[in-house]
């Protein structure tokens, strides 16, 4: 397996350039076949997070820059963006990329994803990818930060599974009781999560956005910076698609905020029909097609997790006939 050396936290720090030849596409039979590629800049881990039409891929396999002064036990870690929709958090994917921006984790175009088939374990009700969903919901991880997922291994005397994972300079051991029916918490206490209350995060969400400016200069009048904006924010969306709203939708200068004028993100319209897809007990995703003059026909698919007793919105995606062929939306 191939990996990419993110040098900007080793020796340089540079722009990493390959020469992929591949088209944007989501292989999902041939994930055995790509012995060709292995020439080209790649990684193969699991999606760890979803963002904006993006994951975040995780080599479980550490490298160690130890002789060189860095890190001994360092973890590869990239946002990808291409063909990503129909792929979820806890899989593992092979995927290609040609060039990789400066940050960590990196930040890349897919030129090819493959998933991996799914470890299934005799004896257990779960498989590997439900597996590292639950136990990404742990109380002892840092929902904003990077974590690498070690080893996943299932107990069949305890009928439970054990999943290491490690975040900064911590190691921790995850239990995760091998049942479809538990959702993050004990079977007792699954009952206890509520419904996802979609109008009062939706609202919210508009609100935040549509805020209160000065109408001559459009200076917003409740929040100085998108630092404190984003902060208010994250009580009712993951952190860091706040940041992006506030980067898509506010300027920040030295006396203030300013409401950049464009048209706003689109919302779930609740007079019109939209679907729920329940993905698992913390994880549901609303569905809705529409058209209208400005858009054309769109599907917006927003995701909200159950997170810390709260529910967040954690993705939205929007897709329009502009981009995508016009019978995906019939």
């Amino acid at each position: 397996m191939k990996k990419v050396i993110f040098i900007i936290v080793c020796l340089m720090s540079a722009v990493l350039v390959g020469c992929g030849i591949f088209s944007d596409e989501l292989d999902t039979d041939n994930s055995d076949k790509l012995d060709d590629f292995d020439d080209k800049m790649g990684i193969e881990g699991y999606v760890l997070a979803k963002d904006n039409g993006r994951i975040l891929v995780v080599d479980p396999i550490p490298q160690d820059f130890s002789a060189n002064g860095g890190v001994s036990e360092f973890y590869n870690a990239i946002w990808l963006s291409g063909d990503t929709e129909q792929i979820d958090i806890g899989e593992t994917v092979r995927a290609w990329f040609d060039a990789v921006a400066e940050s960590y984790p990196g930040q890349a175009k897919a030129t090819r994803i493959s998933l991996i088939k799914s470890k299934k374990v005799g004896g257990a009700d779960l498989n590997e990818a439900e597996v590292v969903r639950r136990a990404l919901t742990s109380d002892e991880l840092n929902v904003q930060a990077v974590v690498a997922i070690k080893s996943v291994a299932y107990d069949k005397a305890t009928d439970s599974w054990k999943v290491i994972a490690k975040q900064g300079e911590d190691e921790f051991n995850i239990e995760v009781i091998d049942t479809k029916t538990d959702l993050g918490d004990s079977a007792d206490n699954a009952g206890d999560i509520p419904e996802v209350p979609l109008r009062e995060l939706e609202d919210t969400f508009r609100n935040g956005i549509y805020q209160e400016v000065d109408e001559t200069t459009r200076k917003v009048k409740n929040f100085d910076t998108k630092a404190q904006w984003v902060q208010y924010m994250s009580e009712i969306m993951d952190k860091s698609l706040a940041e992006t709203f506030a980067n898509d939708f506010f300027n920040e200068k030295e006396n203030g905020l300013y409401l950049i004028s464009r048209s706003g993100p689109v919302v779930l319209v609740f007079e019109e029909p939209y679907e729920i897809e329940v993905i698992d007990g913390t994880k549901v995703q609303a569905i809705q097609k529409g058209e209208n003059i400005l858009l054309g026909k769109y599907q917006l698919t927003v995701t909200y997790e159950y997170r810390e007793g709260n529910w967040i919105i954690t993705e939205r995606q929007f897709l329009s006939d502009d981009l995508y062929p016009t019978d995906k939306f019939q």
